[in-house]
């Protein structure tokens, strides 16, 4: 009896190989994929009951990475310059003074709104 060559191993390993590859790329997990933006953002927002006159507000989503920003008026109003998927959103801001430290960063501002699909008019009070 001969031993197979090393051509011939190959060329019986080749349909295991392909089979293989095929069987494999069917079992990967699917993409989530995000829910299109269709939420749009405006409102209010005071802290400790006193209106903001300037600044940025960030809405942050710790689930999807999302983030909406928009600046805040003279009036203390806002509006997103996108819209954002609905879900929940950590409220922080930036380039503005005299507010508590922990409202400068998503880790520790501890506000959260609840965003739905269509117009979103906040009125928001970090305490």
């Amino acid at each position: 009896m001969s031993r197979p060559t090393a051509t011939t191993m190959r060329w019986c390993l080749l349909p295991a190989i392909v089979t293989f590859a095929i069987a494999m790329n069917g079992c990967s997990s699917p993409q989530q994929e995000l829910a299109p933006p269709t939420a749009s953002v405006s409102g209010t927002i005071a802290v400790a009951g006193k209106s903001m006159r300037e600044g940025t507000i960030h809405l942050y989503s710790f689930t999807t990475g999302e983030i909406g920003v928009g600046p805040i008026d003279k009036k203390g109003e806002f509006k997103l310059d996108t819209p954002l998927a609905s879900g929940d959103y950590t409220v922080y801001l930036s380039n503005v003074s005299g507010v508590p430290e922990k409202f400068y960063s998503e880790t520790s501002s501890g506000q959260q709104v609840t965003l739905i699909d269509g117009d979103n008019n906040l009125t928001i009070d970090l305490n």
